[in-house]
């Protein structure tokens, strides 16, 4: 038990008035029976001068009978429980005692007759003769201590009474005194040091003395007053973590649970008892993570965790989803003070994904049918050119129809890439384009060991919006190639390179080394749809440019963004 200052002060005081009470009784006691001793000494040595004189007589006579009278006489005296008298020769007159007579002390006296020799009257009237004594026999006493001893224990008893008395009276006085003076200012000073040990500072000390102890809760009371201007209450903080929405926990360096919110107690289905003081991985089975930081102080001062998702266990071990972040918390001197942990709870957000991911996967199958429609439907369009094409006898219409179904079919192709995709917002560039490039070889009848396709494209993913111009200009531009650039048996080279540059644009290059194209001929001028339909897509749809190069052969350089 701890003992506080007033009861110290008590217990000291107790004690010194212990220690002088019982020497003050000591010699109180000592005195009194130095007294007692006395008065029955003094008593004793009476009656002995009393006796010695009043037995001169019967002794010197030898009268037993006398003696006999004074010795019951003596012993009727109080305390005189033995007397014997005896004459010089060592015969006695007398002898009684009493028995059970307890402690005795034995007194002894002589027997004198006084004589006067050399003129006895005349001498003893002038006051010169001179006084012979002499010892004619012994009177012997035993006195009993037994009244005594009783005198001193009534004495030692009332001091013992009244010393406790005066202890008790003088303790409690001191106590109520120390109580009001002493005990309960401190007392509330202590409850105010508690108050803010706790972050309580609404309570001050309501104490207004003049002495030091005034001065001490002035200072006190100011000293709250600083606080409240400088910090916050345990309190207000307590009320910041219970309503926040998040699920907060503090961990200490042996890996218990040492701080919680309300939020986390309701989303667990714990007590704050149940959980606090408990080792973290009851709740948390990633925990492992904090053995580390705890083992390696240098990991832990640049490790943390940020938007992590996993899963807490509640007391029913059911597992809830949650957005873990956690960080270290260190003390000035670097070493690990707790881990904090934040989460949120992501179950309905969870539930909405899955809701979400089967929707999505719903509109994906939706569209990727919707896109293999689509192509359905072109590869309709393109058949029924080709069976137009069969009842025309006129090769200019025949040869329009031809570049009809290739338009269609660089189109169709986009959305049989669509529909074969996992992305179904992107067409891988140079797939497109080879398979484009093939399908124009096959349309016109040309074969690889006659012209030779070179391609350098970049892995680069454009949406539908770019890729269906970009697959009309290579068509235009391959066909025309294809048509124009070799007659005969002429062997050649057909290169395309795409590449995307710093500036964020998409670098086009087609080029063949045929015949050429006239240079009567402006190709932005030309009266060809093919020319015009490029111009238009490159300048007006992808508000790209384009330009060309005057080299071997036939040669385009443009230039375009991605439209957003």
């Amino acid at each position: 038990m701890i003992l506080g200052i007033n009861r110290k002060v008590i217990l000291l005081t107790f004690s010194i008035i212990l220690v002088f009470g019982f020497a003050l009784g000591y010699y109180i006691i000592r005195y009194q029976t130095r007294i007692l001793k006395l008065e029955l000494d003094e008593r004793i040595n009476v009656l002995m001068d009393n006796l010695s004189t009043i037995s001169e007589y019967p002794v010197l006579i030898r009268d037993k009978e006398s003696i006999t009278r004074l010795t019951k006489g003596v012993m009727s005296q109080k305390d005189i429980v033995f007397c014997r008298v005896e004459d010089m020769s060592g015969d006695f007159f007398y002898e009684e005692s009493s028995e059970d007579a307890g402690p005795v002390s034995k007194h002894s006296t002589t027997i004198v007759v006084k004589n006067y020799i050399e003129g006895i009257d005349e001498d003893l009237i002038l006051g010169t003769s001179k006084e012979v004594t002499e010892i004619i026999g012994m009177i012997h006493l035993g006195v009993s201590h037994s009244s005594l001893n009783r005198k001193l224990h009534n004495v030692k008893m009332v001091m013992a009474v009244t010393i406790i008395i005066t202890i008790f009276t003088t303790c409690l006085t001191i106590y109520i005194l120390l109580k009001r003076i002493l005990g309960r200012p401190i007392y509330q000073l202590v409850k105010a040091t508690e108050n803010i040990s706790k972050g309580n500072l609404k309570n001050k000390v309501p104490i207004g003395s003049k002495d030091e102890i005034g001065v001490l809760a002035a200072s006190f009371n100011r000293m709250i007053d600083n606080l409240l201007e400088t910090t916050v209450s345990k309190d207000y903080v307590e009320n910041i973590l219970n309503n926040m929405r998040e699920s907060l926990l503090v961990i200490s360096p042996s890996g218990l649970i040492s701080t919680v919110n309300q939020n986390i107690l309701e989303l667990l289905g714990y007590t704050e008892d149940e959980i606090v003081n408990k080792p973290v991985d009851m709740i948390f089975e990633e925990a492992k993570d904090f053995i580390k930081w705890r083992d390696d102080v240098s990991l832990a001062k640049r490790a943390t965790i940020r938007n992590r998702e996993t899963f807490y266990i509640t007391k029913d071990s059911n597992k809830i989803p949650v957005l873990f972040s956690a960080s270290v918390m260190l003390d000035p001197e670097g070493s690990i003070q707790g881990i904090i942990c934040v989460a949120v709870d992501i179950t309905e957000r969870k539930r909405s994904e899955s809701r979400m991911q089967d929707s999505l996967r719903e509109k994906e199958v939706l569209l990727k049918e919707v896109h293999h429609r689509v192509k359905n439907n072109l590869q309709v369009v393109i058949s029924l050119l080709s069976l137009q094409s069969q009842y025309v006898k006129d090769q200019n219409a025949i040869q329009m129809l031809q570049e009809c179904q290739d338009r269609v079919n660089s189109i169709a192709i986009i959305h049989e890439k669509i529909y074969h995709s996992k992305d179904l917002s992107k067409i891988k560039l140079k797939e497109y384009v080879e398979d484009l490039a093939n399908n124009l070889f096959v349309s016109y009848k040309i074969s690889t060991g006659k012209v030779r396709l070179k391609l350098d494209i970049e892995n680069i993913s454009l949406g539908i919006d770019t890729s269906i111009p970009c697959g009309l200009i290579i068509n235009e531009l391959m066909s025309n190639s294809l048509k124009y650039a070799f007659p005969g048996n002429r062997a050649g080279e057909v290169e395309i390179i795409i590449h995307k540059m710093s500036n964020g644009e998409i670098g086009f290059i087609f080029s063949d080394n045929g015949i050429g194209l006239s240079d009567m001929i402006d190709f932005k001028d030309s009266p060809g749809f093919g020319f015009r339909m490029i111009v238009d897509l490159v300048e007006f749809k992808l508000m790209g440019e384009i330009k060309q190069i005057q080299d071997k052969g036939t040669k385009f350089e443009i230039r375009f963004k991605e439209i957003v």
